[in-house]
């Protein structure tokens, strides 16, 4: 008789139970077409490969563009910086040479020569005064700016030096057109200018360095040697190199 009665044993139907999900239902019985948690988790690693790939490009390109400012700076400051003419001050022709560069010093490369400069007993004070605060050696360089006027005749071979007229911390904004603000930098006893290095093509070498030493010989004690440089000085008071002049022979850099 019991027979006769299969729908009163529902366990005899489990399909009856397959098609229906409780609230209760485990994780594990849930939908063929849900993605489990690692599928999810690889979703989205993979959605967050380009922003990887941004942060590895965007410093790659901004370490390019600050390695390559500077050439760019150089450049423009060649094509748009005014002229000037420096006065280098004797060196010893025998260690001139270190290498294939030369290096080399001005008259304004002297705090003695700087010291009966408008400006310059302030502006000497202040630096010794942030020298004197700095406690790293490493630290211990104060920018200052020469100011330069350029001479009456300035078509002579060579070519008359620029004259040192004052002396200021701060970059002066309203200079006449005939003066122009060299940025250095105050170190040890020193002011440097970013231009007392150069390399000279070792078939050059000799020729340079007998000149040099002629000329130091033949200079008047206390006299302008016939040795100057040529540069260009842009607005913010940075400068390159253009060539020198050894009497009425110009060699270009």
């Amino acid at each position: 008789m019991n027979s006769d009665h299969p729908s009163e044993h529902p366990s005899e139907h489990p399909s009856n139970h397959s098609n229906t999900a409780s609230p209760t239902e485990p994780m594990g019985d849930r939908h063929p077409d849900t993605p489990s948690p690692p599928a999810v988790v690889s979703a989205l690693v993979g959605r967050r490969l380009p922003h990887s790939r941004w942060g590895f490009w965007i410093p790659l390109a901004i370490q390019t563009f600050l390695i390559a400012l500077a050439p760019a700076q150089a450049l423009y400051t060649m094509a748009m910086g005014k002229p000037v003419v420096l006065q280098t001050m004797p060196v010893d022709p025998y260690s001139l040479f270190r290498g294939y560069y030369v290096t080399l010093s001005y008259d304004i490369s002297s705090v003695a020569e700087l010291e009966s400069l408008p400006g310059s007993e302030d502006t000497l004070a202040q630096i010794q005064e942030d020298f004197d605060e700095q406690t790293s050696t490493f630290d211990r360089a104060i920018d200052l700016y020469v100011v330069l006027e350029a001479p009456e005749n300035a078509a002579t071979h060579p070519p008359t030096p620029w004259t040192p007229v004052a002396v200021t911390r701060d970059r002066p904004s309203d200079l006449p057109t005939n003066q122009v603000a060299l940025h250095g930098i105050y170190r040890s006893g020193r002011i440097t200018y970013d231009l007392e290095r150069y390399y000279i093509p070792e078939e050059q070498r000799d020729t340079i360095n007998e000149q040099i030493a002629r000329i130091q010989r033949e200079t008047v004690t206390d006299a302008p040697q016939p040795f100057v440089i040529e540069v260009r000085v842009g607005a913010q008071g940075n400068a390159v190199p253009v060539g020198f002049w050894l009497e009425d022979a110009f060699f270009r850099f």
